[in-house]
């Protein structure tokens, strides 16, 4: 066969003797990455603080992941948090906006559901819908809203959408941009960590570039269910985002949900402030308002719910903690919900105090030690 004839970076080869050779472009090599260098000298003065869309839920510059059962309200919730924005009213309870501009991608709900959604969400701020100008939304219910495309060395790659999308936020300038859902927009498997990793990658870029915050929406695991952390498939979304927030239906013990319109917004993930926090909220008439005792985040109650719980889960399996080892022991669990050691044991101590929990002695290989029990 002939040998290749290369002309001014186009490769030649005869695709068969007495055919005309067919043109194809040269390879391109990839671009050098990009680094950016300094050395810690450079840093003189005080560091910047750190920039909170909400504070201590929902960073600037960077992606928030906000998990939630399936028909839990999440959608509904990220949406009454644009209203805010859009009109500069508090959020939830305490947590003020300054006003700004939102872009909400909505891969679940179409155009009527959402002008359903937002007019129960202006009758509640005694506000019209027209006063939510500051909130676009793309419509891609029943569409392609994949943001990314998979590779066949396994990468992602920003799709046409999100190029689309990209400029589009560009020409907006919002503080926001929320993405309805994960499951929606996502190409690729959840339990593949590189791939999870590389979705984040791409959602920050448009944080940083936009110096806005990316709220993304996403259904929890089974796992995460039952153990009430509310993640979902691989570690590589928990561990790649800088917040994470679970919403929950508030069950009992026993799993009975005995207020069905009760939800609970957790913090249960947050590289820049603390994690723990938890707002209680209550669905009526279309929207989620405070909780009666006005909503107000009460993390020693969200300590000794975690306490008892992890006390009766261990009972369960006749595992039984002695006072002086169990806020280490419970602390290190799975499911703590991220409280410390600390927290665990000012937790048992109030519980002490109330009554709700007592020692009791148990005798195990025919000696005697000290538990806690939860008292009736």
């Amino acid at each position: 066969m002939a040998a290749p004839v290369v002309n001014m970076g186009i490769e030649q080869t005869p695709s068969s003797p007495g055919m005309p050779m067919a043109a194809t472009p040269a390879a391109v090599p990839p671009p050098p990455p990009i680094v950016e260098w300094f050395d810690g000298g450079d840093l003189r003065g005080a560091p910047p603080k750190s920039e909170w869309l909400v504070d201590e839920m929902i960073p600037m510059n960077t992606v928030t992941l906000m998990q939630g059962d399936g028909g839990t309200g999440k959608s509904l919730l990220a949406l009454q948090l644009a209203a805010a924005l859009s009109i500069g009213r508090p959020w939830l309870p305490g947590k003020w906006l300054v006003k700004g501009r939102t872009v909400y991608i909505s891969a679940e709900d179409d155009r009527s559901e959402l002008h359903r959604r937002l007019s129960a969400i202006a009758e509640f701020n005694h506000v019209n819908t027209t006063d939510f100008a500051g909130i676009t939304i793309a419509d891609l219910a029943s569409k392609d809203a994949l943001l990314a495309s998979v590779g066949k060395d396994g990468t992602l790659r920003p799709s046409p959408l999100f190029e689309l999308i990209n400029t589009k936020i560009a020409s907006i300038a919002p503080r926001l941009v929320v993405i309805d859902t994960l499951a929606d927009t996502y190409p690729g498997n959840e339990n593949d960590r590189a791939q999870a990793r590389q979705f984040i990658s791409l959602l920050r870029r448009i944080a940083m570039t936009h110096q806005c915050a990316v709220l993304l929406l996403a259904h929890p695991s089974l796992t995460g269910i039952s153990t009430g952390t509310g993640a979902s498939g691989s570690t590589g979304w928990n561990n790649s985002v800088r917040s994470r927030l679970y919403f929950e239906r508030i069950k009992d013990t026993y799993g009975i949900e005995s207020d069905p319109n009760a939800r609970r917004l957790k913090v249960m993930k947050s590289n820049y402030g603390r994690t723990g926090l938890e707002i209680p909220v209550s669905w009526k008439n279309g929207v989620f308002i405070a909780s009666q005792g006005g909503g107000n985040v009460d993390n020693n109650a969200h300590a000794e719910r975690v306490f008892l719980s992890l006390i009766e889960q261990l009972a369960g399996q006749d595992r039984y903690l002695n006072h002086n080892y169990a806020p280490k022991n419970l602390s290190e669990m799975p499911t703590s919900e991220g409280l410390t050691k600390k927290a665990m044991k000012d937790a048992m101590e109030r519980l002490f105090a109330n009554g709700k929990i007592g020692k009791r002695t148990i005798v195990e290989n025919k000696r005697s030690r000290s538990v806690i029990m939860i008292l009736p």
